[in-house]
């Protein structure tokens, strides 16, 4: 029987299931490892998001570019008034 559901697929990039290294991360982000650590542990804000594997961090990179993407919108310039008196 034909499957007359025709709801698009959703096509899954490789790399989304490629998992990263702290160190990797880091080499990508041209920052230490301890700082990737701190932000995926949550001792430093904001959460890095990222999967344990027994007591092994690894990342996925959709999540850090979504990090990234996130910490460009928060630093962006907010509106200031300017007082003329």
């Amino acid at each position: 029987m034909l499957n007359t559901n025709h709801q698009p697929q959703t096509v899954i990039q490789a790399s989304e299931w490629l998992l990263l290294t702290p160190q990797e991360v880091a080499d990508r982000l041209r920052c230490s490892v301890d700082l990737v650590r701190a932000h995926a542990s949550g001792r430093k804000l904001p959460k890095l998001r990222c999967a344990r594997v027994g007591k092994l961090m690894r990342f996925r990179w959709p999540d850090v570019e979504q990090f990234i993407a996130d910490q460009v919108e928060s630093a962006a310039p907010t509106k200031t008034r300017v007082r003329i008196q």
